[in-house]
């Protein structure tokens, strides 16, 4: 019984189309018939539909030198000959999330989509699919980056709370007014809104780099909330004493636009000065992905300025005129302002009469900032950007090439064990090599544990029992990240010179990439010069021997497809059941390809 009996015996029992059988499982039209008064398609119907069918269909070309046949079929069957039942595909990737088995859905969303609103709606069809899927357990408590959001919020608004609290209790200690500081209490949170306000207009996302913008302005919005009112609140005190005729509005006016024309000026200057970022942010001292991020994080601060102008222009003269018109504002000054004053004057006056000091104060503010510039230049690669205690955690996970799966599921079984064992951790998932249907290019050997730390757990703590455990496990390469630092990772810009050489001898590659890299660390300017080689996998080399093989009455061609064959499969053609379709394989028992050995010994 040949090889070449057994696929053509197995693709014509589903051939139904015109095509040759290794090609033909799509069922086709049979033609048509016409009646007096009808024209009638014929389809045909498909016979044989489950492996058990299958089985039961005879060997083609089989003579006398077949193998015996039981008595009482009168040819052998493809069940006589080969196993037929129903299994999966050989695996690259495998789920390993519990002790029991599962399967693991991994979902991403657009960047700019909102992850509370896509979470929520995730959670929801889920929870509607669950009454369909008896005996089915969901879990999505693992790497929920939606739970950092909420619980950041949660936080924000609390500190908002108590910020703001504070912030009317500080206004009213040094100005000393309750309607001044009310005055200043209502500038400083519209300034925000309105910078909000103009962001969402413009399409921005409220996300950390935002806030950040935001938080950087905070210094010069209250600078202009306390400012303008406290000049105000100068000029009236001072054209009541001296008995002017004019109108407090008037007043207030003037006062406005003498200590705005100062201000106007220094908010463009600052403005003007990151005004570069705006057309040009990929600059070498941030990196790309930095310059990128700080484009964002200055336009959140620029519009927190204009926006503090704004309403220290108009905002702030109307409630003067409103809670200041008809009131005293007689001088009285705050304990802590005058504290504070006195000692600010003595400082002045020694600074004044003595410039030499305020030189050599500048002179050493200079020579720091040139002395540190080295290492500003050393860290261009690496993140501005703050890093959050985020609870979601990733591992990326690679064993060295060619590690196969079975072991590559080992280890990652006894790390999850490991991680899910460490108080603090909440949940874990992983898994190793990619989906059959995944965008993601990798190996078998490489995987990734998602961990998920408590609300409750004491943050560091955890984090270093994680990063104990996974440093446990020497010749794998991993690194463990958050949700944020993985997704900055993926679109990080590299900045490197990379200078290929091809070739198809390896040792050859190497002996060129040394004289390339000598060569190249004779160049002024460069930093951490390095060889990238490529890694060496472990294969196996199928040579046909043509003399042997014309001694069988073999081609060299008949041997490489049966190799092939038996290996790794070849689809015949497929099963049609309902809405589903089935890939029917030919392809070797698992004894033929488990070693070295199973193969040199496949007939």
């Amino acid at each position: 019984m040949t090889l070449d009996q057994v696929i053509a015996t197995t693709g014509n029992a589903l051939w139904v189309s015109p095509l040759s059988f290794l090609e033909a499982s799509v069922p086709g039209s049979g033609g048509f018939i016409d009646t007096p008064n009808q024209r009638l398609g014929i389809q045909h119907i498909l016979a044989i539909n489950t492996p058990e069918e299958l089985a039961q269909v005879p060997i083609e070309g089989c003579t006398g030198n077949c193998p015996a046949a039981p008595a009482e079929l009168p040819r052998t069957l493809l069940g006589d000959v080969a196993t037929v039942v129903e299994d999966h595909q050989p695996l690259i990737g495998d789920d390993i999330s519990t002790e029991d088995p599962g399967l693991m859905l991994v979902i991403e969303k657009f960047p700019e989509v909102n992850t509370l609103a896509v979470t929520e709606d995730l959670e929801s069809t889920l929870a509607d699919l669950q009454s369909g899927l008896p005996g089915v357990k969901m879990d999505t408590t693992i790497y929920r980056p939606a739970t950092f959001i909420e619980s950041a919020l949660d936080n924000l608004a609390t500190l908002l709370l108590l910020g703001g609290l504070l912030l009317v209790v500080l206004l009213g200690a040094f100005l000393f007014d309750w309607r001044v500081a009310m005055i200043s209490a209502v500038a400083i949170p519209l300034s925000l809104v309105a910078a909000g306000f103009v962001l969402y207009l413009r399409g921005t996302t409220f996300n950390a780099i935002i806030l950040a913008g935001i938080v950087v302005a905070i210094g010069a919005i209250v600078d202009d909330a306390i400012v303008d009112i406290d000049h105000i609140v100068r000029r009236l005190r001072q054209h009541r004493q001296e008995g002017g005729g004019r109108s407090t509005a008037a007043v207030i006016l003037e006062a406005s636009l003498e200590v705005r024309s100062a201000i106007v000026y220094a908010t463009l200057i600052v403005l003007l000065v990151a005004l570069p970022i705006f057309f040009y942010v990929d600059f070498e001292i941030l990196g790309n992905m930095n310059s990128a991020f700080f484009w964002e994080l200055t336009l959140s601060y620029a519009l927190a300025l204009l926006a503090s102008m704004v309403v220290a222009l108009t905002v702030t003269p109307v409630l003067a005129g409103l809670l200041l018109s008809n009131r005293s504002i007689e001088r009285r000054e705050s304990p802590i302002v005058r504290s504070l004053g006195r000692r600010y004057e003595g400082f002045l006056a020694r600074i004044a009469f003595r410039p030499t000091w305020a030189y050599a104060l500048v002179g050493i503010g200079l020579v720091a900032a040139l002395a540190i510039l080295p290492f500003v230049d050393r860290a261009a690669g690496q993140s501005l950007l703050p890093a959050f205690k985020e609870r979601d955690l990733l591992i990326h996970w690679r064993g060295a090439p060619g590690t196969s799966l079975p072991e590559m599921d080992r280890i990652t079984t006894g790390v999850s064990a490991e991680l899910r064992a460490l108080p603090g951790v909440r949940n874990v998932g992983a898994h190793v090599g990619r989906a059959i249907t995944s965008g993601q290019a990798t190996g078998i050997n490489a995987g990734e544990v998602w961990i998920s730390i408590d609300g409750g757990a004491d943050y560091d703590e955890t984090l270093a029992s994680i990063e104990e455990v996974v440093g446990g496990y020497p010749g794998l390469e991993r690194e463990v990240l958050t949700y944020s630092q993985d997704q900055l990772r993926s679109v990080q810009a590299d900045d490197d010179i990379v200078v290929r050489v091809y070739g198809q001898d390896l040792d050859t590659l190497r002996s060129k990439a040394e004289e390339v890299h000598g060569v190249l660390m004779g160049i002024d300017g460069l930093d951490g010069e390095r060889i990238a080689l490529q890694a060496q996998e472990p294969q196996l080399e199928i040579e046909v021997d043509p003399v042997a093989a014309q001694q069988h009455n073999l081609k060299p061609g008949d041997v490489r497809r049966a190799a092939a064959t038996l290996v790794t499969g070849i689809e015949v053609g497929n099963l049609f059941e309902e809405q589903k379709v089935f890939e029917v394989m030919v392809v070797g028992v698992p004894e033929t390809r488990q070693s070295l050995t199973s193969v040199q010994n496949v007939l």
